[in-house]
């Protein structure tokens, strides 16, 4: 994707941006928002990191304060968006991205550590429709027509793997996919590859902050949730042993069929949709619950489950399970444009 911004992102333990005439900090300062507690805007240089901790020094951490810090940045020095995506998670900055605001490459990594802190850690990134986050792998330009020494290459591209291993070991604190992993954080270019769509959103374990809208509990509803979940979840599930895992299908095929019904769930109605396969296949059956109450007018709790090849979809006899809760826009086509909600 083409930006408004022209960004390099460069990493190593002597990070530059280039050109390094143009480069200045970003700005970091308070504003009257309802969004956020603070802005950050300009390219994203060694050191702005040291200015959230002057805040934290002055206002508290998270717990006490609730910081938070909208995010207008084209990125800039990625080991530096390493170290505000650290300083976010330690001290408890959720962040957010308005809408007419762009926030690439570096600036996207920062914007990962959102976080919000309470008894733990709870991630906390939000985008309005209109928002445009971009992501790629950090990359290593140097100058054309420049030697240079090959330890120092080598630092260079020893600092890219090391943030990208960093960000995978915390795949599961930060509620992010394996394929978010794949797709955006190794996105290998130098443009950006930005967050479209609900499924790109829900597998980025962003909060899409939109006017909450009452979709009836359909089983066309449930079945573009159940797809999501399954999307973002799937891998929890993998049996280390044989190898299977549910698949869930949209729709009937020569080895599946999907089935949907009400059932109760101590004492509360439920409504479920599921596919069971053949025995011919490597397949669980896959299942997702969605509680009644109130539709999907606001977070909606689920519980997805896998049972055993080609076994009915009992809840009691289940595998594994998973309980969370979802926002009305995963009721909707995962193809859904978030500009469009």
């Amino acid at each position: 994707m083409k930006t408004s911004f022209k960004f390099l992102a460069i990493t190593a333990a002597t990070i530059i941006l280039m050109p390094a005439p143009f480069a200045t900090a970003a700005d970091i300062r308070p504003i009257e928002s309802n969004k956020c507690r603070y802005l950050l805007s300009g390219l994203i240089e060694k050191g702005d990191a040291e200015k959230i901790e002057a805040i934290v020094a002055k206002n508290g951490d998270g717990v006490d304060a609730g910081n938070s810090i909208c995010l207008n940045s084209p990125g800039g020095n990625y080991l530096a968006g390493k170290q505000l995506y650290d300083a976010f998670m330690a001290d408890g900055f959720a962040t957010y991205v308005r809408n007419g605001d762009e926030c690439h490459s570096a600036c996207a990594i920062a914007f990962l550590g959102g976080s919000q802190w309470g008894d733990f850690r709870h991630p906390s990134r939000t985008m309005e429709p209109g928002a445009v986050v971009g992501f790629h792998a950090p990359y290593v330009k140097l100058d054309s027509g420049k030697k240079y020494d090959a330890n120092y290459v080598s630092a260079l591209t020893r600092a890219a793997f090391g943030i990208v291993s960093a960000l995978i070991k915390d795949q599961e604190s930060l509620k992010i996919s394996r394929r978010f992993l794949t797709d955006y954080i190794l996105f290998d270019s130098e443009e950006t590859k930005p967050i479209q769509t609900v499924e790109d959103a829900a597998h980025a374990g962003i909060s899409i902050d939109t006017k909450p809208k009452k979709i009836p509990l359909s089983p066309e509803a449930i079945t573009h949730a159940c797809e999501t979940l399954f999307g973002v979840y799937g891998n929890n599930f993998i049996n280390p042993d044989t190898a299977t895992s549910p698949d869930f299908r949209t729709e009937d095929s020569e080895f599946s069929k999907n089935t949907s019904e009400k059932i109760e769930i101590e004492n509360t109605n439920w409504i479920r949709i599921s596919t069971q396969h053949e025995s011919e296949t490597p397949n669980q059956t896959a299942s997702c619950a969605f509680r009644v109450e109130n539709g999907a007018n606001r977070d909606t709790e689920v519980i997805l489950w896998s049972n055993g090849v080609a076994e009915e979809p009992k809840l009691e006899n289940a595998l594994q399970t998973l309980k969370t809760s979802v926002p009305w826009w995963y009721f909707v086509p995962k193809d859904t444009r978030i500009v469009d909600l």
